[in-house]
């Protein structure tokens, strides 16, 4: 277990300069991409892997929206459950600035978008 850390430790110093290259590289790259289209990315055109991942969104907010449902015997729709996560978002960002908060209220506010235009096409 010593002998684990100590290569953890030992790979860590070999590679420092490429760990704090890489991590200037994304500094760099979120200061030049604009949050909006940052959230376009990953709600329109990284779906695919994003539902590969947590499953397609509408879904997800449809069980999500159901189990409270059922927990707090109210009738949230889809719409409200995308409400609430943008909600939540905007709160933490009100309890300090994280633009992680920001990206991830602009993607639930594209995809929420989305979600009524769908519906609308029905």
């Amino acid at each position: 277990m010593e002998k684990e850390a100590s290569d953890k430790i030992n790979w860590i110093r070999e590679n420092e300069e490429n760990i704090r290259n890489l991590k200037e590289k994304q500094a760099v790259y979120y200061d030049d991409v604009n949050i909006l289209k940052e959230a376009d990315n990953i709600i329109n055109h990284r779906s695919q892997e994003k539902e590969r991942q947590y499953g397609v969104i509408d879904d997800n907010i449809d069980d999500m929206v159901t189990m409270f449902n059922v927990m707090t015997k109210s009738e949230l729709t889809i719409e409200d459950g995308y409400l609430l996560l943008i909600c939540n978002k905007l709160a933490r960002e009100g309890f300090t600035h994280k633009e992680d908060n920001l990206l991830d209220a602009a993607a639930y506010i594209g995809a929420l978008n989305n979600y009524h235009q769908k519906i609308n096409k029905q």
